[in-house]
């Protein structure tokens, strides 16, 4: 016994040994793997940084204004930047973000076998705001006035140019997470970046309501549920009213501002058209939406009453199936059988005799 243990242990060790020996040689295949997909990385990153660093020169041009008008704005933004060097830092983070925002390019996305990603080139007076040395969370990127879809990460700092950001994510992200995550992640962000404002939060809400109020109305319709089919219903009404009260609103809103609509118009450069002509083209235009919202109103009608008379339906038959479902005792009273009885039998039959008779003769004869 002794002998056998004294060979085993040889081979053991030479099985542990091999097996060492092969997770080494994964390992360095893995490392070999990790490196050329950098070095792929880093061409691809070099190839669209540098074309970005081209677009991000090319900025677009302000608004046309006149001379005089031009003075006074960059005069006026001038004295205001001056007097934000002694202002606290957040007040001067805040108003270069909101200033800058607009600037802010986006790259087209690049893959790998394993991710996809992305460089977003933020403007120079937002960039000297960014922590040195430092990769940004997601709520520190939003907050930066940078504005995509969630699932992004900011993996790697661009040394010699570190208002590029580098952003990163799983490959299949967006067939993993339902787009009802993005919806709500709109709504959520809208509400606490702060950088939409107060009508796209009720925008934002709205369109939420409308999406939850759409899957109650379909879970109600297959499953025959008559609560989910009534708050649809109700949706629907409360949706029609608002649409005709913009409907209105619109059609008499839309031929009060003509004027000032087309003179906006006339000044753009690529806009070759007079005041006459785009007058007329603004009056039939905008008679022409009068007229689609109109239809598009008496549709919404048609098909709320089609949706109310699909829920008093599903009510009258829910009424007669609890009826129907409803149990009852019948008790039964016995009645006797009935029987016929014969007359009773008689032993002679009645002769009429006169003599028996009381009443008096008739006679012809006084």
């Amino acid at each position: 016994m002794q002998g056998q243990q004294q060979i085993l242990q040889p081979q053991q060790q030479l099985q542990q040994q091999q097996l060492q020996q092969q997770q080494l040689q994964q390992q360095q295949l893995q490392q070999q793997q990790l490196q050329q997909q950098q070095l792929q990385q880093q061409q691809l990153q070099q190839h669209q940084i540098s074309q970005q660093q081209q677009q991000a020169q090319e900025q677009p041009e302000p608004p046309k204004l006149t001379e005089e008008e031009r003075r006074k704005y960059e005069e006026e933004r001038r004295k205001y930047e001056e007097k934000l060097k002694y202002a606290p830092y957040e007040e001067r983070r805040n108003y270069y973000i909101k200033e800058y925002s607009p600037l802010i390019c986006y790259s087209s996305r690049y893959y790998d076998d394993l991710s996809e990603y992305r460089h977003v080139t933020l403007p120079r007076e937002i960039a000297q705001f960014l922590p040195q040395d430092t990769l940004l969370s997601e709520e520190e990127w939003r907050g930066f006035g940078v504005h995509q879809s969630q699932g992004w990460e900011h993996y790697l700092i661009h040394a010699p140019e570190p208002h590029i950001l580098l952003f990163k994510r799983e490959k299949d992200y967006q067939l993993k997470y339902p787009p009802l995550s993005y919806l709500l992640n709109a709504y959520q962000f809208s509400i606490l970046s702060g950088q939409f404002g107060f009508f796209y939060t009720i925008l934002s809400t709205y369109y939420l309501g409308a999406t939850f109020a759409c899957l109650a109305g379909i879970t109600g319709v297959l499953k025959n549920n008559i609560k989910y089919v009534k708050i649809y219903a109700m949706f629907y009404w409360w949706q029609l009213m608002l649409g005709f009260t913009i409907s209105i609103v619109f059609s008499v809103v839309a031929f009060y501002f003509d004027k000032d609509v087309c003179s906006e118009l006339i000044e753009q450069p690529e806009v070759d058209m007079d005041m006459e002509s785009c007058m007329e083209w603004y009056i039939k235009t905008a008679a022409s939406m009068v007229v689609m919202l109109a239809i598009s109103c008496i549709i919404d009608l048609h098909f709320c009453m089609a949706v109310w008379a699909y829920y008093q339906r599903l009510k009258v038959e829910r009424q007669y199936g609890d009826i129907r479902d409803s149990s009852y005792i019948v008790y039964y009273t016995p009645i006797p059988a009935y029987t016929v009885v014969p007359p009773p039998a008689y032993d002679s039959v009645p002769v009429d005799s006169k003599s028996s008779s009381n009443i008096l003769p008739h006679s012809d004869k006084q």
